[in-house]
């Protein structure tokens, strides 16, 4: 079991055709190879138990699983269960970590990284069952930024092996996409700060530069609602601040149906 695994699970589920159901919540998933099947269904809490099961976690995804006994099941598999009932968005974006679900009223979703929530919402008219199998509309299972619910958010659910996932098994292929008239990106020694003022450029790398996303809390720019995150890019040990819109998940194979 590994955060590195539900990184790679949930980033393929985001990206293989998965839609959302409630009847038929549990297609996403073939048991025997613990692989994602495409073109099939998902809700949010199967999607998220069942990520966590797939990934060696020894959560029990029998019998009744959903968000209402969301906590108590993955307590029972060895997570931290913090309550966050009533917090700012600053101070819930700023204890978040990678690994970790954020549940709510009748919600949960996983954490790829404080600026990137994989989520499970509803089918393409908005609906919780009786839609079409596979995403119709890319919004069904995908890569959200980060928000506050008007029901809030209740609970982050930390894995037990949180402590222990350092810049050497954090998401390490991340790579750096052109895009518009972006021809480099540029990395920063520090984050905006409250003005929305950029650190120093400390140098630039070209597209395809692969990096890790360090285990530490992003920074939103208040100018443009941008998100920040401090990285350690392969190619030259270099370590900065880089804007996370430039950033894309490189394709993962492990958890894709053969």
């Amino acid at each position: 079991m590994s955060i590195a695994a539900m990184n790679e699970f949930f980033t393929q589920a985001a990206s293989r055709n998965i839609g959302y159901d409630q009847h038929t919540r549990w297609s996403f998933l073939n048991r025997a190879t613990k692989k994602l099947v495409p073109n099939t269904a998902a809700d949010c809490s199967s999607l998220c138990l069942g990520g966590m099961w797939a990934c060696g976690y020894k959560v029990n995804i029998d019998g009744t699983a959903y968000t209402g006994v969301f906590v108590e099941l993955a307590k029972a598999a060895g997570f931290t269960a913090i309550s966050v009932s009533g917090w700012s968005s600053t101070k819930l974006y700023a204890a978040i970590r990678t690994g970790d679900f954020l549940l709510g009223p009748g919600h949960v979703l996983y954490i790829l990284t404080p600026s990137k929530w994989v989520t499970a919402d509803s089918d393409e008219r908005g609906k919780a069952y009786g839609g079409q199998p596979g995403d119709q509309t890319g919004k069904e299972v995908y890569i959200r930024n980060p928000y506050m619910r008007s029901a809030g958010w209740t609970y982050i659910v930390r894995p037990p092996d949180s402590g222990a996932y350092s810049q050497n098994t954090m998401t390490a292929n991340w790579t750096h996409k052109i895009g518009g008239w972006i021809s480099a990106l540029n990395v920063r020694s520090s984050p905006p700060d409250s003005a929305g003022k950029l650190g120093t450029i400390l140098s630039s790398v070209g597209s395809g530069t692969k990096c890790n996303l360090l285990d530490v809390p992003a920074v939103m720019n208040p100018i443009d609602n941008a998100w920040w995150r401090k990285v350690l890019f392969d190619k030259n040990n270099l370590t900065g601040w880089v804007n996370v819109n430039y950033l894309e998940p490189i394709k993962w194979t492990k958890f894709l149906r053969s």
